[in-house]
């Protein structure tokens, strides 16, 4: 029979909602209460094999996993090959400067998925020296040893620029994220690049916001809107920076994409569903999800067939009306 949470609620003595917190790294418990729990869980076989736990460690998510547009669906992605695998996923967020990770789940799993921006630089120096498989989603400077699955994001930015062009746009302003994340960086390299080969360099501008939030995209857009030609295209590196910059178009009754044309990149829910609707550029979370709990599982089993460099997914362009 298959142990359950209240099985080893049971057995522990703890209630069940502190057991599922534990079990899931939850900071509210303490260290020595989900090391008990652990143990108790272990003992019991919750996870079927010794140490079959793969943590998945995510950076600054959006509210919470679940209700992240992003990575609720690389969670998916993992979850669809976990049982499978013969894994069970902890799944942990860490937000900027978070210090609190401590050595318990690092000792007792098997294996460690991490992704999200930024990610704290102590979480990396810890991936950096551990011996426990590891894969990243993205990419992050200090890891370039460790394997990585990503979005294909410098073709992300090439093919965008490339569809504004198409549209007869004269000027492409991109509003970017801090461009040392190598996620904008690899998105703004893309545009520089196809704008290069066509001779068209002269015609590329870029805003560099503090972060990537949609107030960010809407403030920043406030400030330049006045000076924006018509016949620009302005080009977000995330939809969220693009959400922004639609609230602050509209409010000085600029029309889109008659005046100025929007495009977005990731392809967000709410992309689908603002006024105008947002030309993005799509992203396959899921994959990400799917190839990331393989590549790590290869490694746990010690596969000839590990792939060591990164892995990317292919980016498309969903064509709506924003330009």
């Amino acid at each position: 029979m298959k142990t359950t949470l209240r099985d080893i609620a049971e057995y522990s003595g703890f209630n069940v909602s502190t057991v599922s917190r534990a079990l899931n790294d939850d900071k509210r418990i303490s260290d020595d209460t989900k090391e008990k729990i652990l143990n108790v869980a272990k003992k019991l076989h919750y996870f079927g094999e010794k140490n079959k736990i793969i943590l998945f460690l995510i950076a600054n998510p959006i509210s919470s996993v679940r209700n992240d547009d992003f990575f609720s669906k690389v969670l998916e992605g993992i979850l669809s090959c976990t049982k499978n695998f013969g894994y069970h996923c902890v799944v942990r967020t860490i937000e900027k400067n978070d210090n609190s990770l401590g050595k318990i789940f690092i000792e007792n799993i098997s294996g460690i998925i991490i992704g999200g921006i930024p990610m704290p630089q102590n979480i990396i120096n810890l991936i950096a020296t551990s011996e426990i498989p590891v894969v990243q989603i993205g990419h992050y400077k200090g890891l370039e040893h460790i394997p990585s699955v990503s979005n294909d994001n410098f073709r992300g930015g090439y093919i965008a620029a490339k569809k504004i062009v198409e549209r007869n746009y004269k000027k492409i302003l991109v509003f970017s994220g801090p461009l040392n994340v190598e996620t904008f960086k690899e998105r703004f390299s893309g545009v520089k690049k196809y704008l290069e080969e066509i001779d068209r360099i002269k015609d590329l501008e870029i805003i560099e916001c503090e972060s990537f939030d949609w107030n960010d995209g809407y403030e920043e857009a406030k400030k330049i809107v006045s000076s924006i030609n018509q016949k620009t295209a302005i080009f977000c590196l995330t939809d969220w920076l693009a959400k922004g910059v639609i609230k602050a178009l509209k409010e000085e009754n600029f029309e889109i994409p008659q005046d100025i044309g929007l495009m977005g990149f990731g392809n967000l829910p709410f992309s689908e569903h603002i006024d105008p609707s947002l030309t993005t550029v799509t992203l396959n979370p899921y994959l990400l999800g799917v190839f990331s709990i393989t590549v790590v599982n290869e490694i746990i089993n010690k596969s000839n067939n590990v792939n060591t460099e990164k892995i990317l997914v292919e980016p498309g362009i969903i064509e709506r009306k924003s330009i």
